[in-house]
């Protein structure tokens, strides 16, 4: 698990025990490079087991040899004269194990230059890499800034001010800069906590800077050991730091059991009222549903298995037909089976909950998160919740909704637009189809008296996804529209484009990790080769776990990505082999496409949603595109239309605002000749 550690040392001269220091031997112990120390006359190397990742950061104004580790820190004993000098800052910051060796490299990077370099300090920085299970870097910076001139300037100066209370002159010392400050640690601290956290969001992980203490946490943090301390109890010596944090150890193990012991204590005693609204058949058959799934039986749990399961599902699809994949399939339906009951029985549970302990409470109004929010709120606060509070609870149950609604779809960005759109028309047509079974009219009350109840909770439920559906729409819309204008500030005619045009820039920009420019139109980006993409086709429908191994930034699960990727083949598909060219065509085939972006039949039956005939070019040409015996970038040249299509919209609203405005003045001059 990722760690926070940002732990900061001054170079000095000379240490607490009085032996001299040189900023070059330091230099040479943390890049591991032999360098030559000018003052001792004497090559200073230590050798490592793995060779550290190093990278020299300079500002604006350092000369050219500031990029020569050798020559920077041999600069820097000449420049500091006195015996109690400081020679360089030091920090040794702790990197994500989560993160591959390219993005720890570009998190330090980024760091560095943000709050280093760009200050005005040259950052000599080696990651180290010798314990797999301690990656950091170490980050020597020099303490005097250089001037317009690319010379050392002073790191302070001497100014005279008058004692207020004696009214004697006084010297008094100025720093030039604010590299000394305790407020700049702070800050220097708080922004590695956001440049990591940057890094780790698609992790699921984050750190924080702040103490167990400032956190809320009773457990006590440990503090930097060392190789020095670490090496004397390997001699049979005593370390204090290592012996306080044996004890420090020792301690937070019987905080976590104790911590534990009360969540079960806690978890038992909800439990128990938990049981008492569940029939004896109910509970033997939740406790069976927990035995086999091998996990605590709750509506999160059952959601998460209900995922993985889903997950699990598509990724057989590209299986052969063989035992194996009979069995699995058949368990999953299985298993599909048994959270079907599980979950009726937690609803079941909750409506005799809700129905003791809240009489008053329409439970017929409540969905099924709503009713599960409210129990699981009761139990946890130990108390009946008056109507404030519930309101609350169901704010918060329609948030979590809508939370996990809009996770599947970030995920699932390639058939987001059409897919909702879909399911929107979907749920008119059967509200439509149930108005006219019924002869309703809604503003006729009358009309409704006949009608059962089961079908108006039906109607009022589908009303509700519809609308729910439709808020999701306009959240995504003002989302993309954010995207764009970070993307393309000065392109305004990017208001004029719909929620799939829009979708298709952020979907490119996410594949290529960078924000398209017109010269990319004209000679088109590739991110994969022939050989590349010959080898990634075959291995997503023949082995998967390889795929993950060998090219590990291809993001599979990632729906947008892999239609990003297919996009590109297809444009290059004449470079590719047959069995390519046959696995591309199946992605793009009409019965794919139907089922991933859950296309519904309409009301005649034998017809599709015109949302698919709508869909981009770069499926519509497919087919005489790879034919060709040179092919054309469909994704951009679906790009270059989107461009000019949004460009003409605006210009017909100019050309019809013009006319608007000539109308109006015309009709004003008439109306003052007749005056």
């Amino acid at each position: 698990m990722a760690i926070y550690h940002f732990s900061g040392q001054i170079i000095s001269r000379s240490n607490k025990q009085g032996r001299q220091r040189s900023a070059v031997a330091c230099a040479a112990y943390r890049s591991g490079e032999k360098l030559h120390d000018e003052r001792s006359q004497s090559d200073k190397f230590y050798r490592r087991k793995v060779q550290p990742v190093t990278m020299i950061l300079v500002p604006k104004n350092a000369p050219s040899w500031a990029s020569n580790r050798e020559k920077l820190w041999n600069e820097v004993e000449k420049k500091e004269r006195r015996c109690d000098a400081q020679l360089a800052r030091e920090f040794n910051i702790a990197l994500p194990k989560e993160l591959s060796n390219i993005e720890q490299e570009k998190l330090t990077y980024d760091f560095c230059k943000k709050n280093f370099s760009d200050e005005g300090m040259v950052a000599d920085i080696a990651i180290h890499r010798d314990n797999k299970d301690n990656p950091h870097f170490h980050v020597m910076l020099t303490v005097r800034p250089f001037d317009e001139n690319g010379k050392w300037g002073a790191k302070c100066r001497r100014k005279i001010v008058i004692d207020e209370k004696t009214g004697r002159k006084k010297s008094m010392r100025i720093n030039t800069v604010d590299w000394n400050d305790k407020n700049k640690m702070k800050q220097w601290r708080k922004s590695w906590e956001d440049f990591s956290n940057r890094a780790l969001q698609d992790k699921g992980i984050s750190i924080s800077c702040k103490s167990n203490k400032e956190l809320g946490k009773e457990t006590r943090p440990t503090i930097h050991e060392g190789y020095a301390a670490r090496n004397m109890v390997k001699r049979g010596k005593i370390s204090d730091r290592v012996n306080s944090n044996k004890r420090v150890r020792e301690y937070n193990r019987t905080i976590i059991e104790l911590n534990k012991y009360k969540q079960e204590k806690e978890r038992n005693l909800n439990n128990k009222k938990f049981y008492s609204c569940l029939t004896k058949d109910e509970v033997r058959n939740l406790s069976k549903i927990a035995k086999y799934l091998k996990t605590y039986v709750n509506i999160d749990t059952i959601d998460k298995r209900k995922e993985q399961l889903k997950n699990w599902n598509k990724s057989l699809k590209f299986k052969d037909d063989t035992i194996d994949k009979i069995k699995a399939l058949n368990r999953i339906e299985k298993e599909e089976t048994i959270l079907s009951t599980a979950e009726n029985i937690l609803e079941n549970r909750a409506d005799k909950f809700i129905n003791r302990y809240y009489k008053d409470l329409e439970i017929d109004k409540l969905n099924k998160y709503e009713k599960i929010y409210l129990v699981d709120t009761t139990l946890r606060e130990n108390k009946i919740l008056d109507e404030k509070e519930i309101q609350q609870v169901r704010r918060y149950a329609e948030n979590d909704m809508l939370e996990n609604h809009l996770k599947d779809i970030l995920n699932n960005k390639i058939r987001f637009s059409i897919s909702i759109k879909n399911n929107i028309n979907h749920l008119e047509n059967l509200f439509n189809e149930f108005k006219e079974k019924y002869n309703i009219d809604f503003a006729k009350p009358e009309t409704t008296k006949n009608v059962p109840d089961k079908v108006l909770d039906k109607m009022e439920l589908i009303f509700n996804n519809t609308e729910k559906l439709q808020k999701t729409l306009d959240i995504m819309d003002k989302i993309y529209d954010n995207q764009l204008k970070e993307m393309y500030p000065e392109w305004e005619n990017r208001t004029k484009l719909t929620i799939e045009e829009k979708e298709v820039f952020v979907m490119a920009r996410d594949y290529y990790n960078k924000t398209l420019v017109p010269s990319d139109f004209e000679n088109p980006p590739r991110k994969y080769g022939k050989e590349e993409q010959n080898e990634i086709l075959d291995l997503i429908k023949n082995d998967r776990r390889t795929l993950k191994q060998k090219y590990p930034s291809f993001k599979l699960n990632n729906k947008a990505f892999v239609y990003m990727f297919y996009a590109e083949c297809a444009s290059h598909a004449n470079e590719l082999d047959s069995n390519s060219k046959k696995r591309i065509d199946e992605y793009f085939s009409k019965d794919n496409y139907l089922k991933d972006f859950r296309i519904y039949k309409t009301n005649d039956k034998d017809s599709y949603s015109n949302e698919f005939d709508k869909f981009d070019m770069a499926i519509r040409g497919y087919k005489q595109n790879i034919n060709n015996s040179k092919c054309n970038n469909l994704l951009f040249d679906s790009l270059k239309i989107l461009i000019s299509e949004a460009d003409r919209r605006i210009n017909e609203n100019q050309f019809e605002l013009d006319k608007d405005m000539k109308r109006k003045r015309k009709r004003k001059r008439n109306r003052n000749i007749s005056l």
